[in-house]
């Protein structure tokens, strides 16, 4: 993505960019201002539910461990509940690593059109 734009577009003056984003339809704002906002409230809501520690299966005990450091031994659901928010808290960004490249080849032609007036 980002090679293609520089290959397409070029150095672009920075009030071109501010129209380019002016131009851009409320749709695509609108989403990308929810996937942002999700993504960052997913990711507090994780790591807010793991502050004492991340859960770890040693010898056959779930735990939930920092930095190594024994915390407290947990039951399996809390193991499974506290692993499921684990992956969830980097889960959340992917959406915003795919939206980027979705919103820039949608509104390439509009942009490219913009940007040759």
């Amino acid at each position: 993505m980002i090679l293609d734009a520089k290959k397409e577009f070029g150095e672009v003056e920075k009030s071109k960019l501010y129209d380019l984003v002016r131009s851009t339809p409320d749709l695509m704002k609108l989403l990308v201002f929810m996937v942002v906002l999700y993504a960052l409230g997913n990711f507090f809501y994780s790591v807010l539910h793991l502050m004492e520690g991340s859960p770890s299966l040693r010898g056959g005990s779930y735990i939930v461990e920092n930095r190594g450091e024994l915390i407290r031994e947990i039951t399996l659901e809390e193991y499974e509940k506290l692993k499921r928010l684990e992956i969830r808290a980097f889960s959340g960004h992917w959406l915003i690593f795919f939206l980027m490249p979705t919103a820039y080849f949608y509104l390439k032609p509009a942009f490219k059109n913009r940007l040759n007036r």
